[in-house]
């Protein structure tokens, strides 16, 4: 009876070490870094369909991993959730000095807040990448913006 109970408490401690081995599915996480935004022109307001050419100024750091992704996107937030739709992304390698890197870009202006969201975002973020499921960026810059 004693080996019978021992065999139940090595199956459940193995079961239990499984789930937490694996839970959440598959999940990348390389390294870390920081990033911010150094400037976006023009600054707006902005008008709904109406197109601007962008230069974005972003300055980075990334350790602990072989590549990252710079994203930098339009978007609009929901509530708690965001939407970020891409303008521009490269990947970039690790550096643990700041990194300032400049991106032009042309984007038609969308007012989300017109289409009933709560907000119109800009956004950068530094990714993991390559990106095997799902993910949590190193870090991130939000800034609401108004599109007329």
């Amino acid at each position: 009876m004693k080996l019978r109970g021992m065999i139940k408490w090595i199956i459940l401690g193995l079961s239990l070490f499984a789930v937490l081995s694996c839970s959440g599915g598959s999940s990348t996480d390389l390294g870390s870094g920081t990033i911010r935004l150094v400037s976006i022109t023009p600054e707006g307001p902005y008008t709904d369909g109406d197109s601007e050419d962008f230069t974005v100024v972003v300055a980075y750091t990334m350790v602990d991993a072989d590549e990252a992704e710079i994203y930098i996107g339009f978007g609009y937030r929901d509530g708690t959730t965001s939407y970020v739709y891409g303008s521009a992304s490269e990947i970039v390698g690790p550096t643990s000095t700041e990194v300032t890197k400049t991106y032009t870009f042309s984007k038609v202006m969308n007012n989300y807040i017109a289409d009933g969201y709560d907000e119109n975002i800009f956004d950068v973020s530094l990714d993991p990448y390559p990106v095997e499921g799902t993910f949590t960026p190193y870090d991130g810059e939000t800034l609401s913006i108004t599109v007329n």
